[in-house]
C-alpha cells in the first residue's frame, strides 16, 4: 500500500527574505544582552540533570561562565550566496591565486556549483552605536547535528519571540560566541533552508565545506563594501558534533586551504564519524545482525554514496551503496531517494525500513563488510574481500575519510 508522506512545499509564511536582518520582538530587531544570558542559562538548566550533584556543578560552572562571556547583545541575519558569487570575491582581492585552487569544491560543474548557500549569522552589536562591533573580529562556525526537514535550518528557526520554548536546534554557542563578541556563523548545508529544492548529500566533505566558506567570504566582504568599522580579523574557531562534527573538520580543512591569514584557532568535536570507510561500516555489519540501535544511519549513508552527488567517482556507475530493491522507481516505500527528497524525519523512516536494516544496502557491500569483519579486517575495502566491482565504491568512501585530516591539524583540536 502506498505511504502518506508527499513531496515538500514551503511552509506557511514563506521562507525568510535572504542577506536581510531577522525580525524580532525587540527594539531594532536587537536581542538584549540582558535576554541572551536569562536565555542561556535557562537552556543550561534544561541540558544537566540538577538531582545529580556533578551535574548541578557542572551546570553552576557553565552558568558562571556564561555571566562573564556575555558582552554584547546579538543581531542575527540570514545570509545567501553562491559558489559564483564567492568565486568573483575571492578573484576580485587574489590575483596571484585562483579561486579554483583554494576552493575546489566551488568550481563549475560540481555538486554545489549553481546552487544558494545559506546560514544564520550572528553579530554582536555595540550598545552606543546599534551597530556591529567595530575592529578586527574574530570568526566562529558552529555546525549542526543531521536536520531531514530542510524548512527547519538555522537560519529558518531563529525564533522571533524569545519567551517561547525555544527550538532544539537553536544554537547555545553561536549565541554565547556572538555575545562574547565574535561573528558566530550556522550554516543551513545544502539542500536545507532557500537551497531545499535541491539535492541533499551526507558525510561527504567537500558539501560542508561548500555550505561554510563562502558565507564566510560573503559576510567579510559585505563589511568591506558598505565601508564598515568591522573587519574580520581571519581568526576562526569552529566547534560542531555528529554529522556537525563531519562538517566542522570539514570546514577546519577548507580554511587551512584558503592560505590567506586565515587562521583556526580551536576545532571542538564530538560523536564524528570520521572514519567512513572503516569504523562506520561496524554500523553495516551491526545492521545485518540487526543489533544497530538507529538504522536510519543506513539511509543517510546509502542515499548519499549512491549516484545522489555527482562529485563521488562512483556516481553513475552502478556501483551504489544503496540496494536495487531499496531504489525502485516510482516506489515510495521502497526508495530511500524519495524519503531524503521528501525530507522525512528520522522517525518517519523507521516504519519504511526492513529487518534486518542492512537490506536498504546493496548486499555486494553487506557481503564485503560482513566476510571481512568475520576475518578480523576492520578495513573492508582494503581486505581480500573487495570485490573489483566495488572498487569506486569503496574510493568513494575512502575519499571522505577524515581521520588522516584531523591528524594533520596542527592547531588545538578537542573531542
Amino acid at each position: 500500500s502506498d505511504w502518506s508522506f508527499s513531496p515538500l512545499t514551503v511552509p506557511e509564511g514563506g521562507l525568510r527574505p535572504c542577506n536581510q536582518v531577522i525580525e524580532m520582538g525587540f527594539v531594532d530587531n536587537i536581542l538584549p544582552k540582558e535576554v541572551i544570558l536569562t536565555t542561556l542559562n535557562g537552556m543550561t538548566d534544561n541540558m544537566f540533570d540538577f538531582t545529580n550533584e556533578t551535574q548541578a556543578s557542572i551546570a553552576a560552572d557553565v552558568k558562571a561562565q556564561m555571566e562573564s562571556l556575555v558582552t554584547y547583545s546579538v543581531r542575527a541575519r540570514k545570509v545567501c550566496t553562491s559558489c559564483e558569487e564567492a568565486n568573483a570575491i575571492w578573484e576580485k582581492t587574489h590575483a596571484d591565486v585562483t579561486a579554483s585552487e583554494v576552493m575546489p569544491y566551488c568550481m563549475d560543474g560540481k555538486f554545489a556549483y549553481g546552487r544558494t548557500i545559506g546560514g544564520l549569522v550572528l553579530e554582536p552589536i555595540d550598545s552606543v552605536t546599534g551597530d556591529v562591533v567595530s575592529g578586527n573580529i574574530a570568526a566562529s562556525f558552529w555546525t549542526d547535528i543531521t536536520e531531514t526537514d530542510p524548512f527547519l535550518a538555522a537560519s529558518q528557526v531563529w525564533p522571533y519571540d524569545f519567551s517561547a520554548l525555544l527550538p532544539q536546534k537553536l544554537s547555545f554557542g553561536a549565541m554565547a560566541s556572538a555575545s562574547a563578541g565574535t561573528i558566530s556563523f550556522v550554516p543551513d548545508v545544502l539542500g536545507l533552508g532557500e537551497d531545499w529544492q535541491n539535492p541533499r548529500s551526507y558525510m561527504v566533505k567537500e558539501v560542508y565545506q561548500a555550505s561554510s566558506i563562502p558565507l564566510l567570504l560573503k559576510v567579510e566582504n559585505d563589511y568591506v563594501e558598505a565601508d564598515s568599522c568591522t573587519r574580520l580579523d581571519k581568526r576562526i574557531a569552529i566547534s560542531g558534533y555528529s554529522e556537525g562534527g563531519y562538517a566542522a573538520i570539514s570546514t577546519a580543512d577548507a580554511v587551512e586551504r584558503l592560505n590567506d591569514g586565515y587562521t583556526n584557532t580551536f576545532l571542538g568535536i564530538g560523536g564524528a564519524p570520521i572514519k567512513l570507510s572503516t569504523e562506520q561500516t561496524r554500523a553495516i555489519l551491526e545492521m545485518a545482525d540487526d543489533v544497530f540501535p538507529f538504522p536510519a544511519f543506513a539511509v543517510r549513508y546509502a542515499n548519499a554514496y549512491s549516484s545522489t552527488n555527482g562529485d563521488l567517482v562512483n556516481y553513475g556507475l552502478g556501483q551504489d551503496y544503496a540496494s536495487d530493491e531499496y531504489m525502485t522507481p516510482g516506489e515510495k516505500t521502497k526508495n530511500i531517494k524519495i524519503w531524503i527528497e521528501y525530507g522525512l524525519s528520522y522517525e518517519e523512516m523507521v516504519p519504511l525500513i526492513p529487518t534486518p536494516s542492512s537490506d536498504v544496502v546493496n548486499p555486494e557491500v553487506v557481503d564485503m563488510i560482513v566476510s571481512s569483519f568475520a576475518a578480523n579486517y576492520t578495513d573492508p575495502c582494503n581486505s581480500e574481500f573487495a570485490p573489483d566491482s566495488l572498487d569506486k565504491a569503496c574510493e568513494a568512501v575512502k575519499s571522505n575519510d577524515l581521520l588522516e585530516t584531523v591528524e594533520s591539524f596542527k592547531f588545538t583540536v578537542t573531542f
